[in-house]
């Protein structure tokens, strides 16, 4: 499925934020549960939730008391760090949500319904949102949903993971059974590709380090026609893949993926390209020249 063909609202059962509320232009951080930076940025010390849990940094955006918005380094979007921070925020509420995202400028300002009429930048936030924690103590359950493409990750490739974890978890959208937790965000077709008309298979090879990180990526093939087009495409392919984020594992993995980009003239000219997996390992990036 396309990525962008399901858009649905992030919600929070009973307790979900009103499109309509009122978001101050600097909501307060939440000192009482640690030390406040400039700018909102917050260290959690001596979490509550587990004597082992060890919460990231981040930025309070919105908050509505039994739901906030908060923004955490893409490094940090791994399940045991997003589970531990989740409950230390949890407070006493008996319904809580924790919406995290990897801007602090969307934290602040991203609505879960389509606003762009109100707020042009609203499609960029939507790919900012990876993650969704929901706590309800009256029907007992508690759950972890990771969107890899943001807000707007198809129902196929969106996991809810059920807390506390029992074995390892597992995803949708996994590679050498590490769950992909942030992806795709930028991935583009490159301007100038589309105007040469170039197109063809990037395949790269590379690590996924034990922080879920991407690195030493290498091009394994690159088959694009006409040839002048073949730098960029690598480059927009490199610049993607080494955005992406995996859980944490103890040690690191292989990592082997195919772009395909095509040009497509049923697509409007000049439109944003359309981007889709084909397979965990796979994905196609479709755009139509302007002229």
């Amino acid at each position: 499925m396309n990525a962008d063909e399901s858009r649905r609202p992030v919600t929070f059962g009973s307790f979900a934020p009103s499109a309509c509320a009122i978001v101050r232009s600097a909501p307060p951080c939440l000192s009482a549960i640690g030390a406040t930076l400039a700018g909102c940025l917050i260290f959690l010390a001596g979490a509550p939730a587990s004597a082992q849990c060890r919460p990231p940094q981040f930025r309070m955006g919105q908050d509505y008391g039994s739901s906030v918005f908060v923004s955490i380094e893409r490094r940090d979007f791994t399940i045991e760090k997003l589970t531990c921070l989740a409950r230390t925020l949890r407070r006493r509420w008996s319904t809580f949500g924790v919406v995290f995202l990897d801007s602090y400028e969307a934290a602040q300002n991203y609505r879960g319904a389509p606003v762009e009429d109100i707020y042009p930048k609203w499609p960029e936030w939507a790919k900012e949102v990876h993650a969704l924690y929901s706590f309800d103590a009256s029907k007992h359950e508690e759950s972890l949903e990771v969107w890899p493409m943001g807000e707007n990750t198809a129902p196929s490739w969106s996991t809810t993971i059920a807390l506390p974890i029992v074995g390892a978890p597992h995803c949708r959208l996994e590679i050498q059974n590490r769950c992909l937790m942030a992806a795709m965000e930028k991935v583009t077709y490159p301007q100038e590709a589309p105007e040469t008309r170039a197109s063809g298979v990037v395949m790269l090879v590379g690590t996924i380090g034990r922080d879920g990180g991407v690195s030493g990526l290498r091009v394994e093939t690159a088959d694009v026609k006409p040839p002048p087009g073949r730098e960029q495409l690598v480059r927009a392919a490199i610049q993607d893949l080494k955005a992406w984020q995996f859980d944490a594992a103890a040690h690191d993995d292989p990592i082997r993926i195919v772009y395909s980009f095509a040009i497509d003239t049923a697509r409007p000219r000049g439109a944003p390209p359309q981007v889709r997996w084909v397979s965990p390992n796979q994905v196609e990036v479709r755009a139509n020249p302007s002229e």
